[in-house]
């Protein structure tokens, strides 16, 4: 078995340092595997003399990040060699070489001499298995404690490799065996004979799992994209991966298999207990609650049903893929009192009514007449938990005061918003990347487009501006031309963000027209405000014709 880890820092024995490597996000959807970069990097460690401490990590991070490739999993490899910035140097080459950097990887390689490692790198490994941490926090750490790393692109590499380094995977293990393919077969169908799986599966129960679905006649090891991975046989014990392994029949070429150390199947993503009245986005976990409201099937055939415990209350669902679960989950009536694990969220209404609700303050005035009733309407300019500030703009002449808070108002409107939110969280806006874009601060993986629109005609300039365009103004319609997911344009009052505006649209048209294609309901101009949506009109006439508005004052 491997040995445990030396517990003092940079431990040497016989000249050799005690070095730890781990390697992230170095695959893209259209290919690669960051397992097989480290199955090329043993191969070649292990040419070169140095001596392995324990099985390579893989580390399956939080399931719930939005712009993962796959599986969200990072490697790290523990040895003992008599140079380790060699190492670290042939890790870099193998990384820089096989990733798919070209097609929004953004990897990263990180070398640590201190074992074991500090506990605030520990903590740190331990949050990103549940939630979602910055690639700034994750330098931070490496630089405070005199961590070598490496990163390319925009470096979201880091914080798995971060993170594999620090997981040490001493309360619970499985193991993975993870078989290549050779090269001339990436991309084309995996010659994996599904009866074999099948009876392996059912022999090595329950010290092999996730092999086949029962249910659905369904082989689970053979991943479907162009990667590397040719099959990956899970497990609690090494020498049952591998005795599975050999029960498989192949009818291709096998470049090798390495067996990892995992949390995955260990629900190491789901330990942490959460508090119902401060859910967050992509954060995962559990909690205890009561089921209040018979669960329902809906579109889609996933599973729905609401909850509370003493903190608050979550709508949850068991999707249709889950398949039997929906059927315990449909079991469940009112009362029963159920542990629940967490991935998603809806969002506290209370910034919704922040600074647009209506506060009515009604006074009473007590006398021998009937009740009456002062009415003043109150903005809400500041707000928490225990109280509000409110914007009056007469002073009451009574002490006894009454408050209701009335949304009726924005009803509709906090509809359509949170409609709009749960289309952006799954993915099914106009854009499916905005959620991602949104959550994380405007960093997406690069995306390039052919050709660059030119941002001005002579054409557009004449019909469009008065004078000449200013240097700011021809910089913002060229981004908003060229970029590819969404663009800001920020200014006060006066700067000519309407004219860009116009401007912008017209070019569209002109590339529209162009490429032989129609403009007819391809733009959309929505404002907060309807004056401001009836400016811009004002000013459009795309080809002579009038801009139609939807909507009234």
């Amino acid at each position: 078995m491997p040995k445990d880890s030396p517990s003092n820092p940079e431990t040497r024995m016989d000249n050799k340092t005690l070095v730890v490597i781990a390697i992230d996000d170095t695959d893209s959807k259209n290919g690669m595997c960051t397992t097989y970069i480290a199955y090329l990097l043993v191969e070649q460690f292990l040419r070169k003399g140095v001596s392995f401490e324990d099985y390579p990590i893989l580390i399956r991070l939080n399931p719930n990040i939005p712009w993962k490739t796959r599986g969200n999993g990072a490697v790290s490899l523990k040895f003992r060699t008599e140079d380790p910035e060699k190492a670290y140097e042939d890790a870099c080459m193998l990384v820089s070489k096989y990733s798919e950097l070209g097609n929004q990887a953004n990897p990263g390689v990180v070398m640590s001499t201190i074992n074991p490692p500090n506990i605030e790198i520990t903590n740190f490994a331990e949050t990103a298995l549940s939630e979602v941490v910055s690639r700034r926090e994750a330098i931070s750490l490496m630089k405070r404690h005199n961590i070598q790393y490496r990163g390319w692109g925009k470096q979201r590499g880091l914080i798995g490799a971060l993170a594999a380094i620090g997981n040490l995977l001493h309360n619970d293990a499985t193991f993975e065996l993870l078989a290549f393919r050779s090269k001339e077969n990436w991309g084309h169908q995996r010659a994996v004979d599904n009866e074999s799986v099948k009876k392996m599966s059912r022999e090595i129960y329950p010290d092999t799992f996730n092999c086949y679905d029962e249910e659905k006649k369904r082989v689970l090891i053979t991943p479907r994209g162009p990667d590397p991975v040719l099959l990956g046989v899970r497990g609690e014990y090494p020498e049952k991966v591998l005795q599975a392994y050999k029960m498989i029949k192949i009818d291709e070429a096998v470049k090798g298999y390495l067996i990892f150390k995992t949390n995955q199947g260990t629900g190491a993503h789901l330990k942490s207990k959460l508090d119902l009245s401060d859910l967050k986005a992509y954060r995962t976990g559990h909690f205890e609650c009561t089921v209040i409201d018979p669960p329902k099937t809906g579109i889609g055939g996933h599973v729905y049903l609401k909850v509370k415990n003493e903190e608050g209350y979550a709508d949850c669902a068991a999707y249709e893929p889950t398949g039997r679960f929906r059927k315990t989950v449909l079991s469940l009536i009112p009362g029963d009192s159920i542990e629940m694990t967490w991935e998603e969220y809806e969002k506290n209404l209370e910034e919704e009514f922040k600074n647009t609700s209506k506060i009515e303050i009604t006074s009473e005035k007590k006398s021998e007449e009937p009740t009456q009733k002062i009415e003043n309407h109150a903005k809400i300019v500041d707000m928490s938990d225990n109280w509000l500030v409110l914007e009056i703009t007469a002073k009451p002449k009574n002490k006894n005061l009454s408050f209701i808070l009335s949304i009726n108002g924005e009803k509709i409107q906090i509809k359509r918003r949170m409609r709009a939110r749960e289309l952006i969280k799954e993915g099914r806006c106009a854009n499916p990347m905005l959620g991602p874009l949104i959550e994380e601060g405007g960093n997406l993986p690069g995306i390039e487009r052919t050709s660059k629109i030119k941002p001005l005609t002579s054409f557009v300039k004449e019909k469009i501006f008065k004078y000449d365009p200013t240097a700011v103004q021809e910089e913002a319609i060229n981004i908003a031309l060229n970029t590819p997911d969404m663009a800001l344009i920020q200014g006060p009052p006066g700067t000519g963000k309407t004219t860009v505006i116009t401007a912008i649209i017209e070019r569209l048209n002109e590339e529209f027209y162009k490429a032989g294609e129609s403009i007819k309901g391809k733009i959309l101009v929505t404002g907060f405000q309807h004056d401001a949506v009836e400016n811009i009109v004002s000013r459009l006439s795309v080809n002579a014709l009038p801009s139609i508005k939807f909507g009234k004052k």
